[in-house]
């Protein structure tokens, strides 16, 4: 869902298509646009503004794609190359564009501000590792 509950977007694996659907007491989808993943998504969000969604793929490199909604157009597809499986963008960092990916021990901080996303920051969780 979007930030203020009036969108929902649903990204597939498979045949690799992101919809968009308007959620109220008649839901109807608004679009869908193929995806630039190979295999399909394990995981969508919008932004803070509901303008972008982001998109993880199911694919070997494990890509990440940001697609903006009113242009009905892909902005980027980054690879990764880690086994993802979470995606949220950051309601904190407006002008950066912040998202936070995570994985199999992993997190991934990016900034898609630019022309391309930039990974800021990636950490690994220490195997064997537990909360006390």
């Amino acid at each position: 869902l979007n930030s203020d509950g009036t969108m929902a977007a649903m990204g597939e694996r498979g045949a690799c298509v992101v919809s968009v659907w308007k959620v109220d007491k008649d839901p109807e989808m608004i679009t869908a646009v193929k995806g630039k993943h190979d295999k399909g998504m394990v995981a969508v969000c919008f932004s803070a503004d509901s303008k972008r969604i982001a998109s993880i793929g199911d694919d070997d490199d494990h890509t990440l794609s940001i697609f903006e909604l009113e242009k009905g157009t892909f902005l980027y597809k980054k690879t990764t190359h880690n086994v993802l499986c979470d995606i949220a963008w950051s309601p904190y960092d407006p002008k950066e564009f912040s998202i936070v990916i995570v994985g199999s021990n992993t997190v991934e901080f990016w900034n898609i501000a630019g022309k391309e996303p930039k990974l800021k920051k990636k950490g690994q969780v220490p195997a064997g590792k537990k909360n006390t």
